[in-house]
């Protein structure tokens, strides 16, 4: 029986620890930040064009138009993520990197989630866009939406989760 306790420091505690220093560093972080801050965009941009809006009017009502217009723009932005997603997806397949069933099954779950979570974005944008009138103000509000959403958010969860994390006692020095 070898005791590997000390070579792999088991007990050594990462409570209020900085794992790694970026979030944004891998294929899903930039795709989060870019691609969250595209879509709020989007969404303010959704209703801003009134005079197209107007025109469009004179033959359906309102709230159709509004419908459809979100679920076609929806529909377009996250076929260019699912785009993203397969280029990616590609890429590692031509790199020769071996990807067995399971990995492709959460990769879909992946790629599931962040279209939902994108409009989800997309939405929060429509929502501001619809509750100002002012431009100025809609983009303003939506940097300090999508900051709230993108970095403080996570960052206080992070917190939260660190400081429910059990203490482990430290190993005998012997």
């Amino acid at each position: 029986h070898i005791d590997t306790t000390p070579a792999f420091e088991i007990f050594d505690t990462t409570k209020g620890k900085i794992f790694y220093k970026g979030y944004f560093k891998d294929f899903a972080g930039m795709v989060y930040f870019i691609g969250s801050l595209l879509m709020m965009y989007l969404g303010v941009m959704g209703v801003r064009s009134m005079e197209w809006l107007k025109f469009k009017m004179q033959f359906v009502k309102f709230s159709k138009l509004l419908t459809l217009s979100t679920l076609a723009r929806l529909f377009y932005t996250n076929c260019y993520f699912a785009i993203i997603f397969t280029v990616g997806f590609i890429f590692t397949r031509v790199k020769g990197i071996g990807i067995v069933p399971i990995e492709v099954r959460n990769y879909l779950f992946y790629c599931i989630f962040t279209l939902i979570m994108m409009s989800f974005f997309y939405l929060s944008g429509l929502l501001i866009a619809a509750a100002l009138r002012f431009r100025n103000a809609s983009y303003v509000l939506m940097i300090f939406i999508w900051l709230l959403f993108v970095f403080f958010l996570p960052e206080l969860n992070r917190m939260e989760l660190g400081a429910g994390s059990p203490k482990f006692r430290e190993p005998d020095k012997t």
